[in-house]
Parts: C-alpha cells; sequence; structure tokens
C-alpha cells in the first residue's frame, strides 16, 4: 500500500525532504514543550507564535502550507491522470483545510451544544456537547468522498486511495480521538493545566505529522507517475532491432 512512499525513501533527492519535514514538525513541538516548562518554571509568557493551538502561529500556517501544496498536487493528478480518487481527496483535504483554518467543528459544535444544554445536559460545555455532531457529519463527507473516489479503481491506484484511508484515520485518530479525551478531560478535571499542555502536544503534535505524511504520500505518488512517464517516454525512444523485424 505505502511501496511508492518506500521508494521515495530510497530516491536520493527526495528522501531528505522526508528528514526536513519531520524534522521542522518535531522542532516546532519541542520549541512549544520548551517555552510551557519555561512558563510553569517562571512564569513566562508563551509567545502565540509558538502555541500550536493559535490559528496563526508557527505551526498552524506550516499546516496551511501543507495543506495547500497537497491539494494543488490531488488537483494536478486528478487533472494529468483522471483518477476520481485524487480529485474526492482534494475536496477532503480542501474539508480538512476550512475546518482547521476557520475552527469551523468548534464554531458550530458551541452553536449545536449551546440548543442541547437542557436537562441532564446541562452542565456540560456547549462546545464539547456539540462537536461529537459535527465530526459524525465530516465522517459521512469522508466515507462519501471514499466511496465515490475508489469506484471502479483497481490495481496501483486502489492502493493509492488506502493510502489516503489510512493516513486520513491516523489524522481524525488525533484531531478527533484524543480531542474528544481532551473534552472528557477537560469536564472530569478541570485544574489541571499540565494534563491540558499532554493533551494539546499529542493532538496538535499528532495531527502536525499527520499532515505532513499526506504531503509526502502525495508527493511520493507524483514521483511515481513522473517514473511511469519517463520509463514510457525512454521505451518508446529506443531504436527497433532490425535482425528482429519480420
Amino acid at each position: 500500500m505505502f511501496e511508492h512512499l518506500r521508494r521515495m525513501s530510497r530516491d536520493p533527492i527526495l528522501f531528505p525532504l522526508i528528514g526536513v519535514v519531520c524534522l521542522i514538525d518535531f522542532f516546532l513541538i519541542f520549541v512549544y514543550v520548551l517555552l510551557v516548562v519555561l512558563r510553569q518554571a517562571f512564569g513566562t509568557e508563551l509567545p502565540p507564535k509558538a502555541d500550536l493551538n493559535w490559528v496563526f502561529s508557527a505551526a498552524s500556517i506550516w499546516n496551511y502550507g501543507k495543506f495547500t501544496l497537497t491539494g494543488a498536487l490531488l488537483v494536478t493528478l486528478y487533472i494529468a491522470t483522471r483518477h476520481r480518487i485524487f480529485g474526492c481527496m482534494a475536496v477532503l483535504i480542501a474539508v480538512l483545510y476550512t475546518d482547521d483554518y476557520l475552527e469551523v467543528h468548534d464554531r458550530l459544535g458551541e452553536m449545536i451544544g449551546a440548543r442541547l444544554q437542557v436537562g441532564p445536559f446541562e452542565g456540560i460545555g456547549a462546545q464539547p456537547l456539540g462537536e461529537p455532531f459535527i465530526y459524525l457529519a465530516m465522517l459521512l463527507i469522508a466515507i462519501a468522498l471514499f466511496r465515490i473516489g475508489l469506484k471502479g479503481t483497481s490495481g496501483r491506484v486502489r492502493h493509492f486511495g488506502w493510502s489516503y484511508a489510512v493516513l486520513i484515520f491516523i489524522l481524525a485518530a488525533f484531531g478527533v480521538g484524543i480531542d474528544v479525551l481532551h473534552s472528557v478531560q477537560y469536564i472530569l478535571v478541570d485544574d489541571m493545566p499540565m494534563l491540558d499542555v499532554a493533551f494539546e502536544v499529542v493532538e496538535d503534535g499528532g495531527e502536525m505529522l499527520a499532515i505532513s505524511f499526506l504531503m509526502l504520500n502525495t508527493i511520493a505518488i507524483v514521483a511515481y507517475f513522473q517514473a511511469m512517464h519517463r520509463d514510457a517516454a525512454t521505451a518508446d525512444s529506443q531504436p527497433s532491432d532490425p535482425f528482429t523485424q519480420s
């Protein structure tokens, strides 16, 4: 399923890209953790640009850049190959990008949750109460796009589609699963700032790495098709052997 990524790891030009991308991810996570520890120890301020959770932080802008490149490459792949899975993944990436940038699940979740704060749900915060409905809607959108994209595909292209399914699942595990656990922790134990930080590092750091591998996966697929094109062009340009002709 990830043979194209393994081929990328053996490419002398593309392999360093994997290391550089992961190094940037871990550097941003490390800086955030270090500054939080200093804040707890000495009361220093945490610069907003270093906050993994702020919409205009360095980490968020880095993620937006990766989303943008991934979406652009997917559109290019769809135009070049006409395989629907790439068009569907471009749409899904656009949905995830929009949600991340505009914080749709937070805003809509709070609106829906505010209407449900009655009876036994009155003491629960509006956002954690309403967010599951937004996550369910996004899950249905993702399933529909995968069904449309994978219909009629086979062989290598189908493997490409499933590689996206695995990576989107990993992204959801961090972005949704850890977020839900964080909401439960917030409801049960409100005043534990370091536990909040731990959840944020796992959630936002995991999301960052998952987005990186979505981008790297797409770059590897582009490299695969480029290699196929080069091989075909080379075969066409080879002179024919006159002794094999009838």
